[in-house]
């Protein structure tokens, strides 16, 4: 039986998540330059939506389809197959599951033909031993030894804190950042207030220890999940409209709105201006790209450091440029269509 009590869970998240202490520099020259920043590039669990070694929140209301999409994701990474239409790493799965009983969890793993196979393992509560809370150590060697998807389902079941507390949410979600920096990709599920104009239940701190998040509401009327990000510190945030087809195909489909192309297209054409001429401002990407101002400007900061990044010219002008390519630098940097493959 699973005897980790409030005080256990307390020591284990304090534990697990204190860094170790720094070694300190204490001379100006081993102070490192940005020559010696490690090399590296972001890499995906799920191509452009889930990171891997990071720790991602998908939050929304009961009835939301956040379960069915949890398990769409845990088959395409556990078969190396797909998510959402994007292409996905094959990994170990391990699914924790406290809210759902077997016989739910059985009969939805035949609507979406979960693969019985040793890739993907449930562990949920109706076993003797229900599955770890956050912070138990057991978690941590699993992600060092498998680097695992590992699947919160949902979190309110993995803890015993104040979700309101920031204190302890702190420590909370430090337990999952352990399990990242030991190597799994975390994927937590989360619930918010019915009606609520907030995009997640609890303190600020949730947020601020995740990588990237994502809000699931439905659109009843229309049949439609929308699936939008509204964190992301890897790449822009999006939105997609997806439309639930689990009797048909066990899976979701994705739907392009007007308003999603829209704006996919003003990027582009933002990012294809920036790519054409490196140091053009902000007035005169405005002029050049015929979009209205307010929404050039709203667009150009959202995804700088993540399309293009920035510099003050002699007149304390923003000047955008290309990411990888600095002022002054006229070689040509990626091709567009490469470059644009995140906004697509």
């Amino acid at each position: 039986m699973n005897t980790f009590d409030h005080d256990d869970l307390m020591r284990e998240i304090e534990k697990i998540s204190a860094s170790p202490p720094p070694k300190k520099i204490l001379a100006w020259e081993q102070i490192p330059s940005l020559s010696a920043l490690p090399e590296g590039r972001v890499e995906w669990i799920v191509e452009g939506l889930i990171p891997a070694g990071a720790v991602t929140l998908m939050a929304g209301e009961s009835g939301t389809y956040k379960t069915f999409l949890a398990h769409c994701l845990a088959r395409g990474v556990a078969e190396g197959s797909a998510f959402l239409g994007r292409k996905c790493v094959a990994r170990k799965v391990l699914y924790l599951d406290r809210e759902n009983p077997p016989a739910l969890v059985r009969e939805r793993a035949a609507l979406l033909h979960l693969p019985a196979s040793d890739d993907l393992k449930i562990w949920g509560a109706w076993l003797d031993d229900p599955p770890p809370l956050l912070g138990d150590p057991r978690l941590l060697e699993y992600a060092a030894e498998h680097k695992p998807l590992i699947v919160f389902d949902s979190f309110i079941r993995f803890h015993e804190m104040d979700e309101n507390s920031a204190n302890a949410m702190a420590l909370v979600m430090g337990a999952a950042r352990a399990l990242a920096n030991a190597g799994a990709s975390v994927v937590i599920l989360h619930h918010k207030p019915k009606g609520d104009g907030s995009h997640y239940r609890g303190s600020s701190d949730i947020r601020a220890g995740v990588d990237v998040a994502y809000a699931v509401s439905q659109d009843a009327d229309a049949g439609l999940i929308n699936f939008k990000c509204f964190k992301n510190r890897l790449a822009p945030e999006f939105a997609l409209t997806l439309r639930p087809e689990i009797e048909s195909n066990g899976d979701f489909a994705v739907v392009e709105t007007p308003a999603a192309s829209e704006r996919n297209g003003e990027l582009a054409k933002l990012q294809k201006l920036i790519e054409a001429q490196p140091g053009l401002t902000q007035s005169e990407l405005v002029e050049q790209s015929g979009l209205a101002r307010d929404r050039t400007i709203r667009l150009l900061k959202a995804n700088e450091g993540k399309l293009w990044h920035t510099e003050r010219g002699n007149g304390r002008a923003l000047k955008y440029y290309p990411l990888g390519r600095e002022p002054g630098d006229d070689s040509m940097g990626l091709p567009f269509e490469e470059a644009t493959d995140s906004v697509n």
